[in-house]
């Protein structure tokens, strides 16, 4: 499809708007093309080559194992003594001393545990308090 304006017509329109023909300049004719893509009707976008097809025995089998295995659970969970924690649950440190008073410092109401235990380590019971 091309769009394309005589000189006369557009000199014409032009003197009746008030414009002289020096002041407009005609751009080239260009053909304007529209491109309209068409799949296959059966084509939906995953044809692609696969695996060569098994003997007929063989398929069979393979059918035969997938359908036995599709209800079975798809891990076996290890049996636990305790089955109520998450298997990443951590227990608590044994504290340092019993009672409510620090021996070592004397103080009172503080961490049963020392925090700074080994130096530069900011951790409690092996997760980092402090990064």
């Amino acid at each position: 499809m091309s769009f394309a304006i005589s000189r006369t017509t557009l000199n014409a329109s032009m003197r009746s708007a008030g414009a002289s023909s020096s002041s407009i300049k005609l751009m080239p004719r260009r053909n304007i093309h529209a491109t309209i893509s068409r799949h296959n009707e059966g084509d939906d976008g995953f044809a692609r080559p696969g695996p060569p097809p098994l003997p007929v025995k063989e398929q069979r089998e393979f059918e035969k194992l997938v359908r036995e295995n599709a209800n079975k659970p798809q891990f076996k969970p290890a049996a636990q003594a305790n089955d109520d924690k998450h298997p990443q649950y951590r227990a608590k440190p044994v504290p340092e001393f019993q009672g409510d008073t620090n021996p070592n410092t004397g103080e009172v109401g503080g961490p049963k545990n020392d925090p700074l235990k080994w130096e530069r380590e900011w951790s409690y019971g092996g997760r980092a308090t402090d990064f």
